[in-house]
């Protein structure tokens, strides 16, 4: 059985390496096709894979800059990239999402939450880590939350398709979640870009951090 989504590792940490490469060991959904601490190296590298999901630390990505990771990113856009955190800002999260980062995850995230990190990004959807929100949230500026909600207030429905797609969320899967129709759930998603004034889900996403529709887990 083939795997459905190659993992790649750029990043200088061999903790990092090593951790992952643990984690992904046996599995039949992911498999880990490379790593390398060399950035030259991983853009020669990426390209032999298909659709790969790369995984590095904001530290290391730093190093690198953010405007040729963006460039790259914009150049190969079936590659899915993940950034592990060890500190959070609302602003670095909403830069990083402008340079399409499509995960965001912690370093102290369980394995099981990795893997459903993993299974979202591979189908195209951002992902946050619950630790994620909660940093967030604790660091969160009340005036920037303010300008948000002074903005087209969005209806109760809006508000719960919008936590939804900043969750990852697939349209059938918020049709289901809310007993509603894909048909209806595109509808929401339309207002919402109108209502915001933004182009994307990565839009949508920076949108819902600073107007605190997203609440840290989901029952």
């Amino acid at each position: 059985m083939q795997p459905s989504a190659s993992i790649f590792i750029t990043d200088d940490s061999d903790i990092i390496k090593q951790g992952i490469a643990v984690w992904l060991y046996g599995t039949k959904e992911y498999k880990l096709v490379g790593q390398t601490s060399s950035w030259n190296d991983f853009k020669g590298l990426i390209t032999i894979h298909k659709y790969p999901i790369v995984i590095s630390t904001i530290n290391w990505l730093m190093k690198v800059g953010l405007d040729d990771v963006q460039t790259f990113i914009e150049k190969n856009p079936s590659i899915k990239y993940i950034v592990i955190f060890d500190q959070l800002k609302v602003q670095k999260i909403s830069g990083l999402l402008q340079v399409g980062i499509k995960g965001f995850i912690n370093y102290t995230i369980q394995k099981e939450e990795f893997y459903k990190a993993l299974e979202k990004v591979h189908s195209g959807n951002h992902y946050f880590a619950s630790a994620i929100f909660q940093s967030l949230y604790d660091k969160m500026d009340n005036e920037l939350i303010k300008e948000y909600k002074s903005k087209n207030p969005l209806t109760n429905r809006e508000a719960e398709v919008l936590e939804l797609i900043s969750h990852g969320y697939l349209t059938k899967e918020i049709a289901e979640r809310l007993k509603i129709s894909k048909r209806t759930v595109d509808g929401h998603r339309a207002n919402l870009l109108n209502k915001i004034g933004v182009r994307n889900t990565a839009g949508l996403v920076r949108y819902a951090l600073g107007y605190k529709h997203v609440k840290q887990t989901l029952s």
